[in-house]
């Protein structure tokens, strides 16, 4: 279980602005071709991982996935469905909640239009 203060950094480091006060969403259209990737990619992996009842393989294949992520932070629709995924394998376990609260943070700085949501995710992921 990572410390307070990793959890704190990681809190501070996601700016808390009002939905009101950040510019219209200008959201692009889901990529298909990206979409495509990504299932072809993890779409069977994170099936069979969700299957188990082994958390190891859960954060083992969200922490694959972020990596992933964060190495193609300019594609949007591959970042969207990756921090979603990555939240969605790890956020139940304790042994999870770091890549968890990573995925949230990453999707915050990275997805403007969906910041508010994935702030709300992670105030919520914290207070277990």
């Amino acid at each position: 279980m990572r410390s307070i203060f990793t959890i704190i950094t990681l809190l501070l480091s996601v700016s808390f602005t009002s939905v009101s006060a950040q510019a219209p969403s200008t959201k692009p259209a889901a990529d298909p071709t990206q979409t495509k990737l990504f299932n072809e990619l993890y779409g069977k992996s994170i099936k069979d991982a969700l299957k188990t009842p082994s958390i190891n393989d859960n954060v083992d294949l969200a922490s694959q996935i972020l990596a992933a992520a964060k190495a193609s932070r300019t594609k949007l629709t591959f970042v969207n469905l990756a921090t979603k995924a990555a939240y969605d394998l790890t956020h139940r376990f304790a042994a999870g909640q770091f890549i968890a609260g990573e995925a949230l943070a990453f999707r915050a700085e990275v997805l403007p239009d969906q910041a508010a949501d994935a702030k709300s995710k992670l105030v919520k992921l914290y207070e277990r």
